[in-house]
């Protein structure tokens, strides 16, 4: 019955909690606009005592004119008036991990460069040999090397 219980949970995003300093917080799934800050964060930031903090409030605003509104005042309060440390926030950011939905974003990428016009201007047998190395048959070789392909070399 719980795993069912938290099944059930991730299928309807359901607000799950994580406790720092007896301080309750709460996580939902994360939208784009928390995961493009986020990113923004590990990517920019120069100090590195700081990003625990700022991710943190980025995934606790988690929307975009929550963000563009209140991160700025969040994130300082976090690291200059709560003081927390990245020991402390370990629990909440492995949560923040957990709230990120890989699947539908991998499946979305997958087919999406299934789309590419270049894709639409091979060959059938680079086709064949471009979908045989994602699905991992044929290892090692790429359509430039095939004899088919307008890349290969006669030498």
């Amino acid at each position: 019955m719980a795993d069912e219980r938290e099944l059930f949970g991730v299928a309807e995003n359901e607000t799950e909690y994580v406790t720092v300093r007896n301080k309750r917080m709460a996580f939902r799934d994360l939208c784009g606009w928390a995961r493009h800050k986020i990113t923004e964060i590990i990517l920019k930031e120069g100090d590195e005592y700081a990003v625990a903090c700022k991710c943190v409030a980025a995934a606790r605003l988690n929307g975009y004119f929550a963000i563009k509104l209140l991160w700025w005042m969040l994130w300082r309060w976090y690291y200059l008036v709560r003081r927390y440390t990245d020991s402390e926030l370990v629990e909440a950011v492995a949560l923040i991990k957990k709230k990120v939905a890989p699947g539908s974003y991998l499946l979305v990428t997958t087919l999406l460069i299934g789309m590419r016009e270049t894709m639409m201007q091979m060959n059938r047998a680079e086709v064949s040999v471009s979908l045989q190395e994602h699905s991992g048959g044929k290892a090692g070789k790429s359509a430039k090397t095939v004899p088919t392909s307008p890349n290969h070399s006669d030498s």
